[in-house]
């Protein structure tokens, strides 16, 4: 990297990017990261970039629509679960545990989906 390079990134204030990791990809799945960074609205590099990233510290690999909908599902099935637990409960809880059950659905989401990854990875749930 020249100096001239250097000096344009120090103003862009952010790290500088200098090194590199490739790999070879036939037509088929180069046309499937496209495809997959598109849904994304991303380049296939920069899909790719993330996705690697993700993964090496630790995340699912998921886009933040992916992350969303994933939540959406973990929300519900929370709702499900608890929404029979309270109809079937002999105590006959009001329509204020219900609406404490759908608020605390919404604040929990993400870590419902951390859970599920994680019990996944443990094995339960696969069979």
């Amino acid at each position: 990297m020249n100096e001239e390079n250097m000096g344009a990134n120090e103003g862009r204030n952010r790290a500088v990017k200098d090194r590199v990791i490739s790999f070879r990809l036939n037509p088929q799945e180069y046309e499937l990261v496209e495809e997959m960074a598109g849904l994304d609205g991303k380049a296939p590099n920069a899909w790719a970039r993330k996705i690697v990233l993700d993964g090496a510290q630790g995340g699912e690999g998921l886009s933040r629509k992916e992350q969303v909908l994933f939540e959406e599902i973990a929300r519900l099935g929370y709702l499900i679960e608890h929404g029979f637990g309270i109809q079937l409960s002999a105590d006959r809880a009001t329509d204020a545990e219900w609406r404490r059950r759908d608020k605390e659905s919404k604040s929990i989401g993400a870590r419902l989906v951390k859970m599920m990854f994680e019990r996944r990875a443990k094995g339960a749930g696969t069979g």
